[in-house]
């Protein structure tokens, strides 16, 4: 088995986007305050500097203050633009695995139990994996030995249905028929 690389990075959007805007915004608010933290120490140097006349000028500390924080403020927007997309790319590695786990529960429903699930080498939750697929090995033992234990029913009920004769004959029939369709209807393993 070879595994695909999915070429769709918002597998399920809405989940996705949401951790990354989560991400953001707590790193966002967070990130509040070093801006305050630099502004609070410069009015702190403003005022000692105001107090001596030979120090550097209020104007030339208020400017460097400024250059400062802009400075900041476009690093923030840099990191937090690089924090959405690595919290996008980290979601797409929880969501395609939930995508196709979705996807192999929906096989299941339709009978379909002989696909074997697997994740890529760096998704999340390859243990969900192994369970869903101990699962589905397990419900395709059930069901084989309830197919054999309705083979086994026939068999008996076609024996009985020869040595039986009018209303009883005709019921066992029934009873063997309906057998019959259950069995059909039962998964191959």
């Amino acid at each position: 088995y070879m595994p695909q690389r999915r070429s769709i990075i918002l597998i399920d959007r809405k989940f996705q986007l949401r951790f990354a805007f989560y991400t953001c915004s707590w790193l966002f608010a967070l990130s509040l305050i070093y801006p305050a933290i630099i502004y609070n120490l410069f009015d702190f140097f403003l005022r000692y500097a105001s107090l001596d006349p030979n120090g550097p000028t209020v104007a030339a500390i208020q400017a460097t203050r400024k250059e400062l924080l802009s400075i900041v403020v476009i690093l923030q927007l840099v990191f937090l633009s690089v924090t959405f997309l690595l919290s996008v790319f980290l979601s797409h590695k929880i969501a395609g695995p939930i995508y196709k786990l979705k996807k192999f529960m929906n096989m299941a429903k339709e009978g379909n139990l002989n696909e074997s699930l697997r994740f890529r080498k760096a998704d999340h939750f390859k243990d969900v994996a192994e369970v869903f697929n101990d699962m589905t090995q397990g419900l395709k033992d059930l069901l084989a030995q309830d197919r054999e234990k309705l083979g086994q029913s026939a068999q008996k009920l076609e024996r009985a249905v020869e040595h039986a004769s009018g209303d009883s004959k005709r019921q066992a029939e029934e009873a063997l028929q309906l057998i019959r369709e259950v069995r059909e209807h039962l998964p191959h393993s």
